[in-house]
């Protein structure tokens, strides 16, 4: 190996471990102030403020994603009429299962709207969310979703026993799968919401750190709106 081989190697090493030093001490530095006390005068949060700042970040996530099919759900309500008017004209087809999915489709708008109103209730009315908790919540949101849930299924069933008269049907089919998984996805996350609440937030104590990381606004609110 020649002597300028052995200096760029050298030079880079060093450089190495410059950029390694200096990541560590800005993480030192960080560890420090995350660690520090709290300045006097702010409060730090309890537990469980802790804990509602999550679920009120899951709770605010969740409506909009259930604002968004609620749209999904709006639109297979019109495709599903539309289908029924379509079919009716049709004498090959049969009538009566493009009426069962039409109001399936109904139903589960109805179903949807709900949802989101019972989400908005609780950043739009004091007295809801003052009686709120969360895992009574995860629960009111797991029954909303297994029943879109079974609408949607029964709505899939009724769609294949009729495809093969009205190959149409798979439009509504398709909805209703896009809703299954909307629903069961949500199902998901609101058990799992459900579970922490019950049995892990009471035995798990958030760091003291975690405060410094929290805007006074939202420790405002959660101390005035613990889940």
């Amino acid at each position: 190996m020649n002597a300028p081989t052995i200096t760029n190697n050298i030079t880079i090493t060093q450089s190495v471990g410059q950029t390694i030093d200096l990541f560590q001490r800005d993480a030192n530095r960080a560890l420090a102030q995350a660690t520090a006390p709290l300045p006097p005068g702010e409060t730090a949060l309890t537990n469980d403020e802790k804990w509602s700042v999550v679920w009120h970040a899951i709770s605010i996530y969740y409506t909009l994603d259930a604002s968004i099919a609620l749209c999904i759900a709006l639109f297979s309500f019109i495709v599903g009429w539309v289908i029924k008017a379509v079919v009716s004209t049709d004498s090959t087809c049969d009538d009566t299962l493009a009426t069962i999915m039409a109001v399936l489709s109904s139903l589960i708008l109805v179903t949807r709207f709900l949802d989101v109103c019972v989400n908005c209730s609780k950043y739009c009315c004091t007295s809801v969310m003052k009686d709120a908790r969360m895992d009574n919540e995860a629960l009111k949101n797991l029954v909303l979703c297994g029943s879109q849930m079974i609408l949607s299924a029964v709505q899939v069933v009724v769609a294949v026993s009729g495809m093969s008269q009205c190959p149409i049907y798979i439009v509504t089919m398709i909805f209703a799968f896009v809703m299954i998984l909307q629903a069961g996805e949500e199902a998901y996350i609101w058990f799992a919401v459900w579970g922490l609440r019950r049995f892990v937030q009471d035995g798990l104590q958030v760091p003291d750190w975690v405060d410094r990381f929290i805007p006074d606004c939202i420790k405002s609110y959660v101390k005035a709106n613990p889940l």
